[in-house]
């Protein structure tokens, strides 16, 4: 289940989602939006800060089944945290539930973006096109309701140019 999580959600999709945003590339997002330096340096600031706890907690929640080298990175990547508990497996360094804040609403969008990007790689990989090949028209399932942001990171990690809603997702290529 955390082997799972940790490749087919957080590896396939997340990274690939937020990479962009994190990499604070301008070139790459003034193409796409209009965006002010500060607001690049919010959205990569935001995008570093989640990845930073997601790390944690991937590393947290693999600690029990590959001990040593959990520990290892845990102490060089959170190296103030490792200081102040002395070990990954410390006591009372679990995650908890609590934790963390469930929004409902964003996991359904999360999930809608994934089954998008997921419809996507299929019809370039049918296609024999790269997965960096550009969109000039994507196609999105109308009842989706994306907020801006996220239509903003589909249009970054899909490459498309244009995204409009339709029935089902589709893609118009150049040429």
């Amino acid at each position: 289940m955390i082997e799972e999580f940790f490749w087919r959600h957080f590896c396939d999709n997340y990274l690939e989602i937020v990479k962009t945003r994190s990499y604070g590339d301008r070139e790459i997002i003034n193409q796409r939006i209009a965006l002010s330096a500060q607001e690049i340096s919010a959205n990569q600031q935001s995008a570093l800060l989640t990845l930073h706890h997601v790390l944690n907690a991937i590393l947290k929640l693999f600690a029990p089944f590959i001990p040593h080298i959990t520990e290892e990175l845990y102490s060089i990547i959170f190296a103030d945290e490792f200081n102040a508990n002395k070990s990954i497996h410390a006591r009372g360094n679990w995650l908890q539930l609590t934790d963390f804040v469930i929004d409902q609403t964003a996991q359904m969008a999360g999930d809608q973006l994934v089954e998008i990007l997921d419809e996507i790689r299929k019809i370039k990989s049918n296609q024999n096109l790269s997965i960096k090949a550009e969109i000039k028209l994507l196609t999105i399932p109308a009842q989706y309701k994306l907020a801006d942001s996220l239509i903003d990171e589909l249009k970054f990690v899909s490459n498309a140019t244009n995204i409009v809603a339709a029935d089902a997702v589709g893609c118009e290529f150049e040429g």
